[in-house]
Order: structure tokens, then C-alpha cells, then sequence
């Protein structure tokens, strides 16, 4: 008999369990918006520049061409950049095609080279670029500038549209007196991506980049010929809040 009992309270929990569960879970909840902007100047910048060489054999060719970038970089280190600043992005060589000389062999084979300028020194990216604009160049290209750091702005910007959300909801729980409240969900609105932030909260991670000219004059008071940059970066976060029951 007693076997019976036990048996019966085990079904009749397992029934009350189960009622239980089937019942939807009801909770308050509101959203608040947080929107940041970060506006930094750019503190790094870059260009690249391509030279060529010919020859009547393909290590002619390839001589010349690295005389000239040779000769290049000496001009660069003369002005305060160094060999950390320079690095090689494409290397070709081969027939001259369409450019071999009528009556000489010397112009048969070309090597051509392309060299990237780094440098968080701004100030140096005028006389760097008259350097290599005074050599016999096929092409200089790329102005860009950037941030060497973005990832900390990014995250700093992240940061504080998370807190702009919670002075919001700060405010909301003060003025309507709704008691104490908990974060249950923390989602980014922008619709533009950026696979390198950093999120701990979620896995979409979103930013939007914008980038403006910075026109000023320099401590002699010239007109600079390029100007850096702003990087902007927004971010637009949403955090559901829910309104805990007393």
C-alpha cells in the first residue's frame, strides 16, 4: 500500500510540473537607445609610388629598377623616415612588350616595382611625397590615411552608446518609479559592418565609418597640400531592460 502512495504523489508532481511549465512566462519590459559619434584625427598615413627599369636581359632589367627605389629611399631617410616605413607591395618583370627600342636591345625586358610609404609622423607625408614626385616615376597613388589604433576607438565608442543607453534607463526607472529593473538583451542598430570590433555582448558586431578633410595651416602658417583626415566612427546600440516584479 505504501509503494501505491509514493507512486501517486510522484504522478500527481509530475502532472503539477508539467501544468506549470505550459504556462507563459510574462514579463515587462522596455527598450532605450544609445547613439554615439567619435571624431578623431587620422595619425597615420600611406601612398604608394611605382618605378621601372629596363634592360637587354631580365637582371638588367631588375638592377635598374632597384637603383632607383634604392635611390628613392635614400632621399626618404634624409628626410626622417627609415626602412620600417617602406615596404615592397608588387614585383614584376618580364618581355617589354609594345616598349623595345627599334634599334637597340636595351629596352627588351622591364622590371617594374611598387613601393608603400607608411608614416605616423603627418608631418613628413608633403616632404616624402616632393621626394618621390622629383623621381622618374610610372606612377604615385593611394593618399590614404587611417588610424593606427581603430580598434580602440571602436571599442571606446561601443562603450559609451552602451552607458548613453543606461543614463536613459536610469532616468525612465527615477521618473516613472517602476522599481528595479536588469539588462536581459543588448543589440547593435547600424547597418553597416565590421567584423574586427570587439563585442562581448553579441555577435553582431556593426559600425559605421565616415572619413572628412581636416583643413588647417601649419606652425609657419602654410597651407598644407594634404590635409588629414577625420575618422568618424557611430555606433547605435539598443538594451532591453526588464521591470523586476516586487
Amino acid at each position: 500500500m505504501r509503494k501505491y502512495t509514493i507512486f501517486l504523489i510522484v504522478i500527481i508532481s509530475l502532472l503539477y510540473s508539467s501544468d506549470n511549465s505550459n504556462k507563459e512566462i510574462v514579463r515587462d519590459l522596455f527598450h532605450v537607445e544609445g547613439t554615439i559619434l567619435s571624431e578623431v584625427p587620422a595619425d597615420f598615413a600611406s601612398f604608394q609610388f611605382t618605378i621601372s627599369g629596363t634592360g637587354k636581359d631580365l637582371r638588367s632589367a631588375v638592377d635598374k629598377a632597384k637603383g632607383k627605389v634604392k635611390e628613392i629611399s635614400s632621399s626618404l631617410f634624409n628626410i626622417g623616415l627609415d626602412k620600417s616605413n617602406l615596404s615592397t607591395s608588387r614585383f614584376f618583370s618580364g618581355e617589354n612588350i609594345g616598349g623595345k627600342a627599334f634599334l637597340t636591345d636595351d629596352r627588351d625586358y622591364v622590371a617594374s616595382i611598387r613601393v608603400v610609404v607608411n608614416t605616423d609622423n603627418l608631418d613628413l607625408l608633403e616632404p616624402a611625397i616632393l621626394v618621390v614626385s622629383d623621381q622618374d616615376l610610372d606612377e604615385l597613388t593611394d593618399i590614404t590615411f587611417k588610424l593606427k589604433n581603430i580598434e580602440k576607438v571602436k571599442y571606446e565608442t561601443f562603450e559609451k552608446a552602451i552607458l548613453k543607453a543606461k543614463e536613459k534607463a536610469i532616468a525612465f526607472q527615477q521618473i516613472l518609479d517602476i522599481g528595479k529593473i536588469r539588462v536581459v538583451k543588448v543589440e547593435e542598430m547600424n547597418n553597416y559592418r565590421n567584423r574586427n570590433l570587439v563585442n562581448p555582448f553579441n555577435s553582431s558586431n556593426a559600425v559605421h565609418f565616415t572619413q572628412k578633410n581636416s583643413v588647417g595651416m601649419d606652425e609657419s602658417g602654410n597651407i598644407p597640400m594634404f590635409y588629414a583626415e577625420t575618422i568618424s566612427v557611430s555606433v547605435k546600440v539598443q538594451v532591453t531592460y526588464e521591470i523586476l516584479q516586487e
